[in-house]
């Protein structure tokens, strides 16, 4: 995009285009983009980070000694 001189609102073209004078985005920055799809984790790996997350906050939870529900 720099070498293209497109560099923003001071010079009319960026990520978005600016040469009507209104900010509409600019359609050529497709060309820039990646055609594949990034590859990410599978949802089970996602799943498990998430619940991981839990987990260690429960522990913390008990380690501190503290519990939202108490018992009578």
């Amino acid at each position: 995009m720099i070498a293209q001189g497109w560099l923003g609102r001071k010079s009319g073209k960026g990520f978005y285009d600016y040469s009507s004078g209104a900010e509409r985005p600019n359609l050529e920055i497709h060309a820039y983009q990646p055609e594949t799809e990034p590859t990410g984790a599978d949802d089970t790996l996602l799943r498990d980070r998430l619940v991981l997350v839990m987990v260690n906050e429960a522990a913390r939870c008990l380690a501190e000694r503290w519990c939202p529900i108490r018992r009578t």
